[in-house]
């Protein structure tokens, strides 16, 4: 059993939302091991990691795991420290 809290994982991605022209955390964050992203970036100055899954090409939808940067997965067996 997973006693790790999702931030503190190496496939933690953080989200972000835009408040007056800055970047702010959001509470919730993408596993990318268990994620699916597009096929294609949205942000040029974020690129996503060359190891995440994608969605094929033409594809419109991805599939984000979505996890609580406080919480944790208990059944998460992919679940890896440091980065």
């Amino acid at each position: 059993m997973n006693t790790i809290p999702c931030k503190q994982c190496a496939h933690f991605e953080q989200q972000f939302k835009y408040v007056g022209g800055r970047r702010v955390d959001v509470w919730y964050g993408w596993c990318r091991k268990r994620s699916v992203y597009p096929a294609k970036e949205w942000d040029a100055g974020r690129p996503f990691d060359v190891d995440v899954k994608r969605v094929a090409e033409g594809a419109h939808r991805s599939k984000p795991f979505i996890v609580s940067r406080t919480g944790t997965q208990a059944d998460c067996t992919e679940v890896m420290t440091g980065g």
